[in-house]
């Protein structure tokens, strides 16, 4: 027969059995989860199964981000990661500037991100510099998002999105010139809104600096970081040294990049549209 005191004993027993395997079987579940696909552990709730797949994607999956870490973006920001969002967008912009098709995308990101974020003037800078970088085909799709982000940041001045649109408007129309050199050396419609938007350089100031390559990859790749980080003269230096060199880049992209800067100066579209145009007729 069971003495009380012996089912006392038992019963403390299971508790600290019960208690053993409380403490026990979180440590095994963020075990099992950190074997599993980069995909399923950003959407773990567990902190550091969490922290451990973004730290994983920094050290190993860089460049991977833009490409096949696509999906990464869209998980973390139908969870509202939008600071890690940011981060590895940025991330993968400094790992290939040199790509403009994926640094334009990842701007947008950027730009989403941080509009989500609640953050509407940091959200205007990027997309001014999206503005900036994008390709002559992505100018309208920048231009939108600069509107939105104007009314997001000015939300009680409706009047600063009738003054950007008025800007753009006169600034559309491709000028007349001679020849593209002419272009290249004139001056468009300015959009004054455009330029009183700051842009922190900060972020691309190291990168920059690290550039001491000169082959043309590496030096297309410095000049979207400077456009990004709102230096487009600095940028159109280059560009024109790649047109004079005409090495290993495709000499209508070395165009289409300084067209780029031309609007990126100017803030409005007219100038670098000419240039574009006298560049066809030229090379036809």
């Amino acid at each position: 027969m069971t003495t009380p005191a012996a089912q006392i004993r038992w019963a403390l027993v299971g508790l600290l059995l019960c208690s053993g395997l409380c403490v026990f079987a979180p440590a095994a579940s963020a075990a099992d989860e950190s074997n599993q696909p980069l995909e399923d552990r950003l959407q773990s709730t567990d902190p550091g199964v969490f922290a451990g797949a973004i730290l994983e994607i920094k050290r190993d999956h860089a460049a991977d981000i833009g490409r096949d870490g696509r999906g990464w973006l869209r998980i973390l920001m139908d969870r509202g990661k939008y600071t890690d969002v940011e981060d590895l967008c940025l991330l993968c912009i400094l790992q290939e500037p040199a790509n403009v098709p994926q640094v334009e995308f990842l701007q947008q990101v950027r730009v989403r991100a941080l509009l989500k974020a609640g953050k509407p003037k940091e959200a205007l800078a990027q997309a001014k510099a999206l503005f900036n970088v994008c390709s002559m085909k992505g100018t309208e799709p920048a231009l939108k998002l600069v509107t939105e982000c104007l009314r997001a940041a000015y939300p009680n001045d409706p009047a600063v999105i009738a003054r950007f649109r008025h800007e753009q408007i006169a600034g559309l129309h491709p000028l007349t010139a001679p020849a593209p050199e002419a272009v290249a050396l004139g001056t468009g419609v300015k959009s004054q809104i455009l330029a009183d938007i700051p842009i922190n350089p900060a972020p691309y100031e190291k990168a920059i600096d690290d550039v001491i390559s000169n082959d043309d990859l590496s030096q297309m790749g410095k000049a979207n970081l400077l456009l990004l980080s709102g230096r487009p003269a600095a940028a159109a230096d280059i560009f024109t040294k790649l047109l004079e060199s005409t090495g290993e880049l495709d000499i209508y992209i070395c165009h289409e990049s300084l067209a780029r800067a031309m609007r990126a100066q100017d803030g409005t579209v007219g100038r670098a549209n000419a240039y574009v145009i006298q560049v066809c007729k030229k090379l036809d």
